[in-house]
């Protein structure tokens, strides 16, 4: 008891002690303001992430693709688990800027606007037709023409004109590699094909490396480009789940009816690509560059715990010490 009333009175009246109360405050206060931070950048990461590729994904990793997507897409339709579906191209090419040496190797993405804005928020990535998302292919210089999107980083030219109230009248050329559905470079000799655009947008996405590298190019026009053959084939399904599915439920179901569709789909042409094909939820698809992060935070946070225990026990020895 006599302890107790002398450490209380040591807490009260000596100075020495006030400082050690404000170095575990400090230390506190830190650990709460960089973890509440640290979570506030993984949460918008995780946030601007499942934006971008919506609730589920069924994709292949093969440049290849898959074919009778568009009889899958109307299977999820009828199930009724979704409130939109996007069939997607992903392929790698190279895009010249005319009349500027600019020239880069990009990922191309192909996709439906229509489409793509019901399942995720490309729209609203926008910066000119942020408005009017279903016309993004539509350079505003020259409707007829075909239109490109690419990220906000993908180039800069020099000046920031880019960002002006109207799209510079830029032209570019985009050259890929079209695949056969066994792998093989198509035509004669394997020769690229070249496709000239018009700059239509630019797109903000929030996620560095899709606004580093992505460029986006009409569906139709992505399969020319990147896939040859009779079936038309696609690399991935983005889904946007209904609002009273989990996305958790609603992955294991999409999971149930593409096995059902892909042992319909055995006999026939090409169908052994539906074997690459795999479902995932967001998360799940985009888990290389999530868990990484979630890791640094688990290890930041526990840091900063062992910081806090540490300065806990040096000032609980110091004052065990002045007690005794």
């Amino acid at each position: 008891m006599y302890k107790l009333i002398l450490i209380t009175r040591y807490l009260l009246k000596r100075r020495i002690t006030h400082f050690a109360i404000a170095a575990v405050a400090l230390c506190v206060f830190i650990v709460v303001v960089v973890m509440t931070v640290m979570s506030g950048l993984v949460g918008e990461f995780k946030q601007k992430n499942h934006d971008f590729f919506g609730d589920c994904v069924v994709g292949t990793d093969s440049l290849v693709g898959f074919p009778y997507y568009e009889e899958f897409m109307d299977v999820l339709e009828q199930s009724r688990l979704t409130v939109g579906t996007s069939a997607v191209v992903r392929n790698y090419g190279l895009l010249k800027v005319v009349n500027y040496e600019a020239r880069r190797p990009v990922e191309i993405m192909g996709l439906d606007p229509a489409r793509h804005i019901r399942v995720t928020n490309f729209g609203q990535t926008l910066h000119y037709r942020a408005g009017q998302p279903e016309k993004a292919f539509q350079p505003i210089s020259d409707a007829n023409a075909l239109g490109i999107i690419w990220g906000a980083d993908v180039f800069d030219l020099g000046d920031r004109r880019l960002l002006g109230d109207r799209p510079r009248q830029l032209a570019a050329d985009l050259t890929c590699f079209p695949l056969t559905a066994r792998g093989a470079l198509a035509g004669i000799g394997g020769k690229p094909i070249t496709q000239g655009f018009h700059l239509s947008d630019l797109s903000l996405s929030g996620v560095a490396r899709v606004d580093d590298t992505l460029v986006y190019i009409p569906l139709e026009q992505a399969q020319l480009l990147c896939m040859s053959g009779a079936e038309k084939r696609v690399s991935a399904i983005y889904i946007r789940f209904a609002p009273h599915v989990g996305v958790g439920e609603g992955t294991d179901r999409v999971a149930k009816l593409w096995r059902q569709f892909k042992q319909a789909k055995a006999g026939a042409l090409n169908g052994n690509l539906l074997d690459a094909v795999h479902v995932q939820d967001w998360k799940g698809y985009r888990r290389a560059v999530i868990a990484p992060m979630e890791k640094e935070q688990t290890l930041l946070g526990l840091m900063f715990v062992l910081v806090g225990v540490t300065t806990v026990f040096i000032v609980f020895v110091v004052f065990y010490m002045i007690v005794t």
